[in-house]
């Protein structure tokens, strides 16, 4: 009977009481609460995205400055307002990797409200 209890139940890690089994029920309540915290957060502006361009608009312009063509960056935004990760999708052989990376830099800096979280995609062009 004990063994089949275990059957149901998950470690849970990060535990302090040394990986407690939890039944996967609760486990799953757990997941439904953070659902509905992450659902009732706003959404994001495009007043937040340009706001948040905008404060970082000088650092990047410093990068692409002297490039020739249009580089267009993704941007994922987290829940915390923090942008989670960049990437150029578009225009990198014409960047170079200094550029490239130079912008990803920049980019991480910007900062948003808690939000849903976000992706966007935003062109630079010298």
């Amino acid at each position: 009977m004990a063994r089949e209890g275990l059957a149901h139940a998950r470690a849970v890690s990060g535990d302090s009481s040394g990986g407690a089994l939890q039944p996967e029920y609760l486990l799953e309540e757990e997941r439904q609460r953070e659902a509905l915290r992450l659902a009732a957060l706003p959404a994001l502006s495009r007043d937040d995205v340009l706001q948040a361009v905008g404060a970082v608009l000088p650092l990047a312009r410093r990068c692409y400055q002297r490039m020739g063509g249009v580089v267009v960056t993704r941007v994922n935004v987290a829940v915390t307002g923090r942008v989670s990760t960049v990437a150029v999708v578009r225009g990198a052989e014409l960047a170079g990797a200094r550029t490239t990376e130079c912008l990803e830099r920049a980019l991480k800096e910007m900062r948003f409200p808690p939000s849903r979280g976000l992706t966007f995609e935003w062109p630079f062009t010298p």
